[in-house]
């Protein structure tokens, strides 16, 4: 099954008008583990990594974000949860922050950002079916070359 990524260009520039616009130092954290879910982020400039620490005290990074990647409280609909990763600034950068009850109540009511919402729900989906497949069946290395050709396909589609 192959499928085209598809930016969601309407669900960004919402977040940006209708969000608050944040500047983060590197080394920033965004949100902690077990923080609870109440903003959905996009990236305007910069990197975020997200990452769960072991019980050895490691950094086990799970997502290396940058420019337009969505992030933060991304399961919509589904009351009070808490995060299950921390978000880090790897290099400096500016985020916008939209709480998560007003971008519900948005794409109830605009029929575009609900479907680019569940485009890139399904992208986000598929994408880590891929990584989980290739750990699996090729290790750690199969598993980052998975990544790196879907970074190639995604950001070669739209520049």
């Amino acid at each position: 099954m192959q499928t085209t990524y598809t930016e969601a260009a309407s669900v960004i520039e919402y977040i940006k008008t209708h969000g608050q616009k944040l500047h983060f130092h590197t080394h920033h954290y965004i949100y902690h583990t077990e923080d609870l879910c109440n903003h959905i982020y996009v990236i305007s400039e910069g990197k975020v990594i997200t990452h769960r620490v072991m019980e050895d005290g490691k950094e086990f990074n799970t997502k290396l974000l940058g420019r337009h990647s969505i992030f933060g409280s991304t399961t919509l609909f589904c009351g009070r949860k808490k995060h299950t990763l921390s978000a880090r600034v790897k290099e400096e950068a500016i985020v916008y922050s939209i709480p998560k009850i007003q971008f519900e109540e948005a794409i109830l009511n605009d029929e575009v950002l609900k479907y680019e919402w569940l485009l890139w729900v399904q992208n986000e989906n598929e994408k880590n079916e891929y990584l989980i497949r290739d750990v699996y069946t090729l290790g750690k290395t199969g598993a980052f070359y998975t990544y790196k050709v879907i970074k190639h396909i995604r950001y070669s589609s739209w520049r």
